[in-house]
């Protein structure tokens, strides 16, 4: 089933309240409203089971009622490096915090916490700024106000803790990219960048996931750009992935998950590299977050430098390739 209103709203309110990370007004993207429309915009029904206590008597029964969930908890975006992967995260960070009228607890992920940082960047500048009226709402009042009247104080601030909301005792964490870390929480909406470039075996999805279910609607994306570290995570997460794509009957790795939202930017061969028209494939707001002046440069240098040129190769246009390459 689909609505279109969260949806909706979920642009409205990036395009409102949040900015970019120098306070310049944020204008939403075409594949990130398509993102989403993908994410927040579809629904299945499920039938569960509820105890209800008889009113006028002891015990209960239990009776069967239908349920509204989010059809989508795992959403994967790989794009080419420059493409504004960071931005989105944001958005559904913080639509997640502010939005949101339940009490949430949210991790953005990265391989090491400075990087986790730098995803929530622009939303503290956001705050910083307020440019909408729910953010110039929420942070009115004045932090030093710690013995005083509570509605004095600012609703939404950056802390030591993350990034809180005081009116639903929400909070929005960073944390870097291991299972001692993310283990046994009861979070809602979770975030993981770079994780095709993340040097460990472990898997963070399972160990986010065993906790966020118990929330129901919970939401896990992942964004990354392939890399060049091989047989990690990164790996095997892939690897799901094409199972998932696959959708052959016959294959004894089939998955079946509609769970899960797979964007995948790529090119399809190396031959590629050197046609700027088949660029965008690997990165879909080229020429909108990134030049293709930019990408000109990078293949001028593969082509000049061997060193690099796995990395670029892998950074910019999505094919996996292994290390550096020595000259």
């Amino acid at each position: 089933y689909f609505d279109p209103a969260p949806v909706e709203g979920f642009i409205k309110f990036c395009e409102t309240e949040l900015t970019l990370i120098d306070g310049s007004p944020l204008k939403m993207l075409d594949i990130f409203k398509v993102y989403a429309e993908d994410l927040f915009g579809w629904f299945r029904y499920e039938t569960k089971s509820f105890y209800e206590p008889y009113r006028d008597k002891p015990g209960g029964r239990y009776v069967k009622k239908r349920r509204k969930r989010r059809l989508t908890n795992i959403q994967v975006v790989i794009m080419g490096r420059g493409g504004a992967k960071t931005m989105y995260d944001e958005g559904v960070q913080a639509y997640g915090l502010v939005v949101d009228p339940e009490t949430t607890h949210q991790f953005a992920v990265a391989h090491t916490m400075d990087q986790a940082q730098e995803s929530l960047a622009p939303f503290k500048t956001a705050i910083l700024k307020h440019p909408g009226p729910v953010f110039d709402f929420m942070t009115e009042g004045s932090l030093q106000n710690t013995t005083g009247n509570r509605m004095n104080r600012p609703k939404l601030f950056s802390s030591k803790r993350g990034i809180e909301n005081a009116m639903t005792n929400s909070l929005l964490e960073v944390k870097a990219c291991s299972i001692d870390k993310l283990q046994g929480f009861r979070t809602t909406y979770n975030t993981i960048d770079e994780f095709k470039s993340t040097d460990i075996r472990e898997n963070p999805i399972v160990a986010i996931e065993a906790g966020a279910a118990k929330t129901g609607d919970y939401i896990i994306l992942l964004s990354s750009s392939e890399g060049t570290v091989r047989n990690r995570i990164g790996d095997t997460i892939g690897q799901t992935i094409e199972n998932i794509l696959r959708g052959d009957p016959n294959h004894p790795d089939r998955l079946v998950a509609p769970q899960w939202s797979i964007w995948w930017h790529q090119l399809d061969d190396e031959k590629e590299v050197g046609d700027p028209e088949m660029w965008i494939k690997a990165n879909p707001n080229l020429g909108q977050t990134v030049s293709y002046e930019t990408y000109a440069q990078d293949v001028e240098t593969a082509e000049l430098n061997p060193v690099q040129r796995n990395e670029i190769i892998a950074k910019r246009f999505g094919i996996p390739l292994e290390g550096t390459t020595y000259y």
